[in-house]
């Protein structure tokens, strides 16, 4: 098992996630991509609808 920084480590094929909450889950990469693209987008959508540039969220989104 090789960690790629806290909570996330590689195995084989599945990527296991642990939350602070000390939750636990086990994805592959496509399923990961996909979460992440929508959390993206809801994001993104949100900034946009309060009135925030693109630039803005994006700076925003980088800065987490």
């Amino acid at each position: 098992m090789r960690s790629y920084g806290p909570g996330i480590c590689l195995v084989g094929a599945t990527l296991i996630a642990l939350t602070a909450a000390g939750f636990c889950c086990a994805f592959t990469p496509r399923e990961l991509l996909k979460l992440h693209t929508q959390r993206l987008q809801k994001a993104i959508q949100r900034g946009l609808a309060a009135g925030r540039t693109v630039e803005e969220v994006m700076q925003e989104l980088d800065s987490h």
